[in-house]
């Protein structure tokens, strides 16, 4: 993986806060998957972790069969970014418990339908890799892929979150931006940085991811939300956006399609 360098303030590592030790990194990255592998294949090998990408079905244009290969590195990228997500926190004031995440069967209005849950899979064993090592309270992992509809037909949604307790919002967000980057063969082609869509009053981070596969490089666009009681990262991948300019990706609607399945996904507990 190669990033370039870090800014003071930007997406660097940071240090830990309050003075507390540096944690124990997280488990050992899933590595992005090669392109030319069946559908629904486990493009990992073993020893590297469960996190395969959702088998989703062929895209409808051959303009798209890039998409499908780099939704499975976006895959590994999010879920790696959750367990940075989980590993921090000092222990203390955590607070109650009144959100969590649910995977609808349609996001952002129906313009997206769900081809794969893997929350009881994938989303089941990344809340137990950190279980030990997390200070968050109660986590419950969501991983879900989505196919687009209409005007959106041949895009890719991918989100990977967990709820719970987290004591630090902010802070969260930069760690899962940190986490994605860190995932084999990722390289940050635009550092993450905070965008607050207008009129909505929330900060998310964002970023472009970029892979190579048989020379082909493609992008991974993604945002982050984390409030006190949920979490998440979203990429969205279009026809457009996998082959632009990465400096030329529209993060502001990444980050708009990202408060749209914040708001469809959360949901008060009863």
């Amino acid at each position: 993986m190669s990033t370039p360098p870090s800014q003071p303030g930007g997406f660097g590592a940071a240090p830990p806060p309050y003075g507390q030790q540096p944690p124990q990194p997280p488990y050992v990255h899933p590595p992005f998957p090669q392109q030319g592998q069946p559908y629904g294949q486990q493009p990992y090998a073993a020893g590297h972790g469960p996190w395969g990408a959702p088998p989703m079905a062929p895209p409808p244009r051959h303009s798209t069969g890039k998409i499908l290969a780099v939704v499975g590195a976006g895959v590994g990228a999010l879920v790696v970014a959750i367990a940075g997500f989980a590993v921090f926190g000092d222990g203390a004031g955590f607070p109650e418990a009144k959100y969590r995440l649910r995977v609808p069967a349609e996001m952002v209005g129906g313009t997206f339908k769900l081809s794969t849950d893997l929350s009881d899979t994938t989303g089941r064993q990344m809340v137990e890799e950190n279980r030990s090592r997390s200070n968050v309270r109660d986590p419950t992992g969501v991983v879900g892929g989505y196919t687009g509809q209409g005007e959106q037909d041949g895009s890719r949604l991918v989100v990977s979150g967990m709820y719970g307790r987290f004591k630090d919002p902010a802070l969260s967000r930069t760690y899962m931006m940190e986490g994605a980057a860190e995932a084999p063969g990722a390289t940050v082609a635009v550092p993450a940085h905070d965008i607050t869509p207008e009129g909505s009053g929330m900060t998310l981070r964002c970023q472009v991811l970029t892979s190579e596969q048989a020379g082909v490089r493609s992008n991974v666009p993604m945002c982050a939300w984390g409030d006190a009681n949920t979490g998440a990262s979203v990429g969205l991948i279009t026809d457009e956006n996998v082959s632009q300019a990465p400096e030329d990706v529209d993060l502001v609607e990444v980050a708009r399609i990202t408060l749209a399945v914040r708001e469809e996904m959360r949901e008060p507990i009863a």
